[in-house]
């Protein structure tokens, strides 16, 4: 029978407009253990994101064709981000002496001496960045900066080894760090008379640094590293407008089924979001009539909302998919692309483009912080799209505004992962991007059997019930490439409609779907075998039709060749006769 898929495929797009119907959907629901709405339990949220643009700083070393850098989180102490170019720091970096700062020795109790104590290394340290490390419990960060700046340094660097973080979780990869402050009255003195930037990185940053080595290369083409040195350079800058990371949840010693949720802080500009937003503005339909959607890469009848008589849920619910791929994405969308590249590791090869989702007001009247937006009023559900070997390993979702979100008024909005631990709320802030890990981390990853479903992962956007409007968009992480097809044909195909794809090509793919056997990656295939098929077929037949015209102008009219044949004998004949009766004329004259 497979044979004939391909010939009903293509009967399909003429006779699609009668198989037209309507999908009672919901927010993307793809597999997994679905949760509905009235079961997620009330519990409390630890609210993020945590850490301010305005603490934000980046270190940067290399030279131009090589860079690297580390997120660094700027104390609430000494020289601010917002004091400009005051802050930035371009210097040698040099490591303390000793590391932990306890330059009295570890058996010594003698604090008195803390705001002149100088590390041992101190000639070195002075007009450069100095790395300490707070592994010791007699000095705090506030004190051990002060050190740092006794010392002579242009800047501090503190490295958090603390095993434990914040919330009492062990660190077992010392990522964590946080804004440094005075949390005693001695320390606030302390901090006052800190005029310095003053920065924390994580261990793992750190050996980032301590590891920039050099290599050589060896006869036999070994390499090898010679020894561990630092950087000749360094610059330290604000990262206020540029993307940083913050953690919010991974797997730990305590929690080893945590999911991997991480925050990009200004992933996209105000104009980046602005202009996706006014893309999609006259282009989003509801939800409740999205038809075929498993073309996009979501499934949404796998989820059928269980309606009540007064529930309406869905109704405020509008999304489109806007179809750019590789070729009309223009300069905004490549620097986007890129930018995400950068962030996550994902190449623009294996990313969908953007879902874009409105939110209106759920209860089509003024909001009241009556209306619960706990977890309760959340459509709950897991991005990962059964019955195809191309799974959704990762999500991204980014917030494109968030002039509608009041915490006061209690009007949603939020994203919340229950199955965290803690639990995790994702208040919305526009340009910032939500990354979450839709498959657990194995050690094997060549096939997709041996890829977990991470059932942690489940999510939901807590419904909104305020004045303005949210704006979301999300884009889907695969394991394999994404077809040339769908990053190339297709958005050129919706290139006249604004990168909205006809409603036809998703009734055709549904079509197919239904009337084939196979997995979802089996039907994508004969899909675009009969899109690349129709548009062969069309420009064929163009040639065709071309062709043809330009033969019919260019070709004599029938029998015209024996008409001219006759019209020059006879002009001839004539022409003769004229000549011979002129040679008559002339005899008789002369004569």
């Amino acid at each position: 029978m497979r044979q004939y898929n391909i010939v009903i495929a293509l009967l399909a797009l003429v006779i699609s407009p009668a198989l037209l119907r309507t999908i009672v959907v919901v927010e993307c629901s793809n597999s997994g253990n679905n949760i509905d709405k009235d079961d997620a339990p009330n519990i409390n949220y630890n609210a993020y994101p945590k850490r301010e643009s305005n603490e934000a700083a980046m270190v940067e070393w290399g030279h131009s064709a090589i860079l690297q850098a580390i997120d660094a989180v700027v104390a609430k102490f000494g020289t601010q981000t917002s004091d400009g170019a005051y802050f930035e720091v371009e210097a040698s970096i040099v490591l303390a002496e000793p590391i932990n700062g306890d330059v009295n020795g570890a058996d010594d109790d003698d604090d008195d001496d803390v705001n002149n104590a100088k590390l041992k290394n101190y000639k070195e340290v002075h007009g450069n960045m100095v790395i300490l490390s707070n592994n010791s419990n007699k000095y705090t960060d506030v004190q051990l900066s002060k050190i740092g700046q006794n010392s002579g340094a242009a800047a501090v660097m503190i490295v958090n080894t603390k095993d434990i973080t914040n919330d009492g979780d062990n660190n077992p990869n010392n990522d964590f760090i946080y804004s440094m402050e005075a949390q005693t009255d001695q320390d606030k003195i302390i901090a006052d008379t800190i005029t310095i930037p003053c920065i924390m990185v994580s261990l793992m940053s750190a050996n980032q640094i301590t590891t920039a080595g050099e290599t050589e290369q060896q006869n036999d083409e070994k390499e090898e590293v010679v020894e561990a040195s630092l950087p000749d350079r360094i610059r330290l800058y604000s990262s206020y407008d540029r993307p940083f990371f913050e953690d919010v949840s991974s797997p730990t010693q305590s929690n080893p089924t945590n999911p991997v949720i991480y925050i990009i802080h200004n992933l996209l500009t105000i104009d980046e979001c602005d202009a996706l937003i006014t893309n999609a503005q006259l282009k989003v339909e509801n939800i409740e009539d999205r038809i075929g959607t498993l073309l996009d890469g979501i499934d949404y009848s796998k989820r059928i909302l269980k309606k009540k008589a007064d529930d309406n849920d869905n109704d405020n619910i509008q999304t489109v998919y806007l179809w750019k791929g590789n070729v009309l994405r223009g300069h905004m969308g490549k620097e986007i692309d890129d930018r995400i590249e950068h962030s996550t590791g994902f190449t623009k090869e294996f990313m969908s483009d953007f879902h874009i989702y409105k939110y209106t007001n759920n209860n089509k009247g003024s909001s009241s912080s009556s209306s619960s937006s706990s977890s309760k009023n959340a459509n709950l559900h897991h991005d990962l799209l059964e019955n195809t070997n191309n799974i959704q390993l990762a999500t991204i979702t980014i917030f494109l505004n968030d002039d509608y979100y009041d915490d006061n008024e209690n009007v949603g909005g939020e994203i919340i992962y229950p199955k965290a631990n803690p639990s995790i709320k994702i208040i919305p802030k526009k340009g910032m991007a939500v990354v979450h890990h839709n498959v657990l981390q194995t050690d094997e990853e060549e096939s997709s059997q041996s890829m977990q479903f991470d059932a942690n992962s489940i999510h939901g956007d807590v419904v909104y019930t305020g004045q303005n409007e949210k704006w979301i968009a999300k884009s889907y992480f695969y394991k394999n490439t994404v077809s040339s097809t769908k990053h190339i044909i297709l958005p050129i195909l919706a290139l006249p409609f604004g990168g909205k794809l006809p409603k036809y090509f998703y009734i055709f793919y549904d079509f197919i779907l239904e009337n084939t056997s196979g997995d979802i990656d089996y039907t994508t295939t004969i899909f675009e075998y009969s899109i690349m098929g129709m548009i062969g077929l069309s420009i064929l037949c163009f040639v065709g039709i071309i062709y043809i015209f330009i033969l019919g102008k260019s070709s004599p009219v029938v029998g015209s060749k024996s008409n001219n044949g006759n019209n020059d004998k006879t002009t001839s004949s004539s022409s003769s006769d004229g000549k011979k009766k002129k040679v008559k004329k002339n005899k008789k004259k002369n004569e």
